[in-house]
C-alpha cells in the first residue's frame, strides 16, 4: 500500500458504499478527501463530532458544519442507513442448491 493509492482506493470504496462515516480526520486529511468523494458520488456523509480544539476532530466538525449527519452512536447509522431505503440494500442473489 502506498500513500498515494489511498484516494483512488477510497473513491472506489465510497462509491461501493450507500455512507460515509469519518470519525476522526485533520482538516486537510483523506478522511475529508474520501468524504467529499461520497459526496459527489450521491452518498451519505455522516461524521462524530470532536473536541473543537483537537486537530484530529477538526474535519469532522468542518463536515457537521457543511451539513453532514450527526453520530452519536451506532443506532446513529442504522437510522440514517434506513431512511435511505432500498439503496442502501444491495440485490440479494438467491443461491439455487
Amino acid at each position: 500500500p502506498l500513500a498515494r493509492h489511498f484516494p483512488l482506493r477510497n473513491r472506489i470504496i465510497s462509491g461501493l458504499s450507500a455512507a460515509t462515516v469519518v470519525v476522526e480526520g485533520a482538516a486537510r486529511s483523506g478522511a475529508l478527501i474520501t468524504a467529499r468523494d461520497a459526496l459527489d458520488q450521491g452518498r451519505e456523509v455522516l461524521a462524530v463530532p470532536g473536541h473543537p480544539f483537537d486537530a484530529r476532530a477538526a474535519g469532522c466538525n468542518l463536515l457537521l458544519r457543511d451539513g453532514a449527519t450527526l453520530v452519536r452512536d451506532a443506532a446513529d447509522v442504522l437510522e440514517a442507513l434506513q431512511s435511505l431505503g432500498a439503496e442502501a440494500t444491495p440485490p440479494r442473489k438467491v443461491l439455487q442448491g
